[in-house]
């Protein structure tokens, strides 16, 4: 009974193969079906060329500083619990040097979030202020996204906004901002009491379930 919900997810996602970024906020109590939509859409889309970010919230993390991402960074770099520290940034440097981003620069921002130590030989470290580097760090991670978004459609999904922490808020805001030009579907779900910072967009649609 849920045709009309996943028609409209994919009109959406129709919008931004053809390069119009869209958000999708789906609202509804716990156990209603929120998840199981964002399920039928994968599975709408799993043979398309596309690429997939897909991260959640968690009550435990609330106060943990990016916490969705850091999870969905080492899910994405396979991250092994016997690998050394000196492996996961082998890893981490493959990854960003994929990328056009600079490569001291980012290393600089992303090693912290696993925390890695970084060899001072390589990678001088970067003089500036902790807000600064925290500023940057959410810039880069949208960068990264981007350019992903690029080369082909992305689906990007933050599960159970409504335990995120203020930091990866605050990293959503920046994105959202950014979606309306990008080939990008920021699809996220929320509880009721829920109320985010970024209402009233031409390209946000709010979907009650």
């Amino acid at each position: 009974g849920r045709e009309q919900e996943v028609g409209l997810l994919l009109e959406r996602w129709a919008q931004v193969k053809a390069g119009h970024g869209h958000v999708v906020l789906l609202t509804g109590d716990a156990g209603i079906g929120k998840s199981r939509l964002v399920q039928m859409l994968k599975e709408h889309v799993v043979h398309e060329p596309h690429t997939r970010w897909e991260c959640r919230s968690a009550e435990y993390y609330q106060n943990t500083a990016l916490f969705p991402h850091t999870d969905l960074f080492q899910r994405l770099l396979q991250f092994q619990s016997e690998e050394t520290p000196d492996e996961k940034f082998g890893k981490l440097e493959q990854m960003l040097c994929q990328s056009r981003l600079p490569l001291e620069e980012s290393i600089q921002l992303f090693a912290p979030l696993f925390s890695l130590p970084i060899p001072e030989d390589r990678y001088p470290p970067l003089h500036v202020s902790p807000q600064r580097q925290r500023q940057k760090t959410l810039e880069t991670i949208i960068a990264l996204l981007l350019e992903r978004a690029e080369h082909q459609p992305v689906l990007f999904i933050l599960e159970d906004l409504h335990w995120t922490d203020p930091t990866t808020l605050e990293l959503m805001s920046l994105l959202v901002d950014q979606t309306p030009t990008a080939s990008l579907l920021v699809l996220l779900t929320c509880r009721p009491h829920f109320q985010p910072a970024w209402h009233h967009r031409s390209y946000l649609t709010e979907m009650t379930v």
